[in-house]
């Protein structure tokens, strides 16, 4: 007995012993992986090849990059040539592990060609950094970089670029995870776009999206070669996966791991990992969720990515619609053109279609501010071949797609209009024991009579009941095939048709009408943790063929990374109650670097301000800290170990304000760059250069590597450098304090990418140059020193200083105090402060 394992293409081989498009394929593709992808280019399509300053890296097949050696990090742009100033944009990010791919190899030229055909909407695939050279942070500040450009592209030269533009996101595969990340980034941060452009939703095929790999279908769509019957196949399961499936399982996980940079705890990161995202979905105050495509195959291992993250989505209000295409494989709608038969691959095309069809759905929905949510539940619909012998009747007359059409509130179903449940196998009986006889009998008779979609108030009171069941009890597998279909009202009469349901097990089927029912009193229970985890893609071996010329990692060219000392803009964060900060900070400046332009930025007061948790969460663990501040210790041969202590700390008013203030500052870096690769010089009010401050920042930024993010110019050193670039300059491991640093656009938008702020600033940007996500470097020696000793006449309080003494007017979350006559306290009847001994800027560090 196969049991659970799907058949794929039952009854596909046409009477005259021929081999139908799908089984030729699948026949060519065990053969060789490699085979078979469309290439078939669109001749009509306009073609342009774009080279964005910082995006250049290299492929080195000494380093690990198995895509070919070479320069990388070009974009390939298709626009259809009708195309205007306001026509739609497309960000399509290709497949591949994360490994594999380029924008003009591996059949996506072929794809962004037809696709631009087909929606008519401009086309770019940037060439993002791949496995070693970028993992995940940088492939999502890539991504997110490239979408920005999208987003103010002049498709002709006299087009604005703030002309207004609907903005969708697509990829394949690990490029479909790739661009779920970006979407849920920009629901936490939709200033990542600018206003004029509005993203108007994503389409994702076969998405790997779970990287712990571990849902259901890992071991139900396993793959079996089953010597067939007559008329069935003799494929089971996942054909581009043929191994055991703990080995696929493994081999996945790996994978995983490399692109999250070997960090176990990322496998389950709700933006890296989107199959874990919840909350995320939920969109803010006042702005609108991007509605969601999704095109599986039913024989897939990671089937299960794309059904349980679409009903997580739902939930939260996102418009979402599933697509599962029966007995295809992975990716299959990059073999639409038939894998080099006669005829095109039927569910191919027809995934291209639906795509097509969603895109304008989607933007015709946005273009008309509908809003609208999903009522709690994905569209999920089971495509089947109809191409096949002898199907002829079996299936409805094609409708069209509507969005916008739900509630917009995500809690509960309020104000529901038609409800379609749809039913597999045994799940009816246990239907039937709530109640349901009667509704469905009573539906039916309706539906006899009426032929429509009619709301009799008579039903009201059964029907309410029935639905508030149905709500805290159903929450069905994947394997069932369950659909919330919405209806406009009555009046629209073009959309009032009885919905046919084409399933071979469907053995129950109701309409159920109502009017104004509102729900939110009973809320669907929903499983928590991690019981019904999902799959994953493929390690795309199949994919492995030499990428397109390779460019080098660089983040920016030095030539515009350099300004002169007089060039470079300078802004000095300082609270509106402190102007004698701002006034002694211009006096230090002025004396030592005359020509720094300044410029007052306020800073946010955590007393009063309202800081987004998005931004800057409201606790940290001092883990990460603690193990530099040993380090650091060791290295000065401290002997105080026993004060560095592991704890949850609430960050204190000040330091939420401090955090918010630079990420701000990081924003404006991006402003004022306008596309350009300028710098930002960010400075503390309590900043005070060194005579030696523009002579030795000239030397640094001589020396200065093409990929840094940051550059240091005060600081304090925790671990031990990584590398000394020059006499003048160190790269960075893990360094302490902002008092002063270079910020550049590519480093803006990589700190941006990883909030919120879940630490002191200083040590959560630490932290990101630790785990290598940010390329910082030190000017050596520093030439910023904090004008008072830390935490004198400072405003920030500060969560984690451990110290002795009553004399400090700081408040700390975790002070340890014995008093001044304690033997803790060191003999010092004041009570001795750590940080006296332990200056920022004490000599050994200057």
């Amino acid at each position: 007995m196969l049991k659970t394992l799907s058949l794929l293409s039952l009854c596909s081989r046409v009477t005259a012993g021929r081999l139908s498009t799908a089984d030729s394929c699948r026949q060519q593709l065990l053969a060789d992986g490699n085979c078979c992808l469309d290439q078939r280019v669109n001749r009509d399509v306009l073609q342009r090849r774009l080279s964005r300053p910082g995006t250049t890296w290299q492929c080195a097949s000494k380093d690990g990059c198995v895509s070919g050696d070479g320069q990388r990090g070009g974009d390939f742009v298709a626009l259809p040539p009708d195309a205007t100033c306001e026509t739609c944009r497309i960000l399509f990010l290709h497949g591949g592990s994360w490994y594999y791919g380029s924008p003009e190899t591996d059949g996506y030229k072929a794809l962004a060609t037809k696709l631009a055909h087909r929606t008519r909407c401009v086309i770019m695939l940037p060439d993002f950094p791949l496995l070693p050279v970028g993992k995940f942070h940088s492939m999502l500040a890539a991504s997110i970089a490239a979408l920005q450009y999208l987003s103010t592209y002049q498709v002709w030269a006299s087009c604005r670029p703030s002309t207004p533009v609907d903005m969708f996101v697509g990829g394949d595969s690990s490029g479909g995870s790739t661009a779920l990340s970006v979407v849920l980034r920009w629901k936490l941060d939709p200033d990542i776009l600018p206003s004029h452009a509005s993203l108007a939703g994503g389409f994702f095929w076969s998405p790997w999206t779970n990287l712990m790999c571990n849902t259901p279908e890992y071991i139900t769509n396993a793959y079996m070669h089953a010597p067939p019957p007559t008329e069935i196949s003799d494929h089971v399961g996942d054909i581009l996966f043929t191994q055991r499936p703990v080995d696929n399982m493994a081999m996945f996980r790996k994978n995983a791991l490399e692109y999250v940079g070997g960090r176990v705890e990322m496998l389950k990161d709700p933006i890296a990992s989107p199959f874990y995202a919840d909350s995320e979905w939920q969109a803010g105050p006042g702005m609108a969720s991007p509605a969601l495509y999704f095109a599986v195959g039913s024989s897939e291992t990671i089937l299960g990515d794309t059904t349980i993250l679409a009903e997580k989505a739902a939930a939260k209000g996102v418009q979402v619609v599933v697509d599962i295409f029966h007995g295809m494989w992975h990716d299959f709608p990059m073999y639409s053109d038939g894998c080099g038969s006669e005829q095109p691959l039927w569910s191919g095309q027809r995934a291209w279609n639906n795509t097509v069809e969603f895109l304008k759905a989607a933007s015709a929905t946005a273009s008309a501010a509908k809003g609208g949510g999903s009522g709690g539940w994905p569209l999920i619909r089971y495509v089947y071949d109809e191409s096949a012998s002898g199907r002829a009747g079996w299936f409805p007359t094609a409708r069209p797609l509507l969005l916008g059409l739900g509630p917009a509130s995500a809690e509960g179903h309020p104000r529901l209009q038609s409800l379609l449940f749809m039913l597999c196998g045994g799940f009816l009986g246990h239907l039937m024991s709530m109640g349901f006889g009667p509704l469905k009998i009573a539906a039916q008779k309706l539906l006899e009579k009426k032929r429509e979609f009619a709301k009799p108030e008579e039903m009201a009171p059964l029907i309410m009941w029935d639905l508030k069941a149905i709500a805290n009890i159903v929450h069905p597998p994947p394997g069932f095939s369950m659909t919330v279909l919405w209806t406009l009202p009555k009046r629209d009469k073009e959309r009032r048709k009885e919905e046919v349901v084409g399933h071979k097990d469907l053995v129950w089927r109701s309409i159920m009408s109502f009017r104004d029912a509102d729900l939110r009193s009973a809320p669907r229970k929903r499983a928590q943790g991690d019981a019904a985890v999902n799959p994953v893609e493929r390690t795309l071996k199949r994919r492995s063929s030499v990428a397109s010329p390779a460019r080098k990692r660089a983040c920016r060219p030095i030539t515009t990374a350099r300004p002169a000392i007089s060039e470079l803009k300078s802004i000095v964060i300082n609270l509106e109650r402190r102007p004698d900060r701002m006034e002694g900070c211009e006096q230090r400046l002025r004396k030592h670097c005359p020509n720094l332009p300044l410029e007052r930025f306020a800073a946010t007061d955590g007393r009063q301000a309202a800081i987004p948790l998005e931004e800057v969460a409201t606790s940290w663990n001092t883990a990460r800290n603690v193990s530099f501040q040993k380090q650091r210790a060791l290295r000065k041969g401290w002997n105080d170990l026993d004060t560095y202590q592991v704890r949850t700390l609430e960050l204190s008013p000040g330091e939420r304000g401090c955090a918010s203030s630079h990420v701000r500052a990081w924003r404006a870096c991006l402003e004022r760059a306008q596309g350009t690769d300028r710098p930002l010089l960010v400075l503390e009010d309590d900043a005070a250069p060194t005579p030696e401050f523009c002579e030795l920042l000239d030397k640094a930024l001589g020396a200065l590597p093409e990929d840094a993010h940051l550059l240091y110019l005060g600081y304090s050193q925790a671990a031990d450098w990584r590398r000394e670039v020059s006499a003048e300059l160190v790269e960075s491991l893990y360094v302490w304090t902002t008092v002063a640093y270079i910020v550049w656009p590519a480093g803006a938008r990589m700190l941006l990418s990883k909030l919120p702020v879940n630490e002191p600033v200083d040590n959560w940007m630490a932290g990101l140059c630790a785990s290598d996500d940010i390329k910082a470097y030190c000017v050596r020696p520093k030439i910023v020193l904090q004008a008072d000793a830390w935490n004198v006449n400072s405003d920030v309080a500060h969560s984690d200083e451990h110290y002795w003494g009553p004399n400090s007017d700081i408040q700390h979350s975790d002070v340890l105090y014995w008093g001044p006559g304690h033997p803790e306290a060191g003999g010092d009847p004041a009570g001795g402060l750590l940080w006296d001994l332990d200056s920022e800027d004490s000599e050994d560090e200057l």
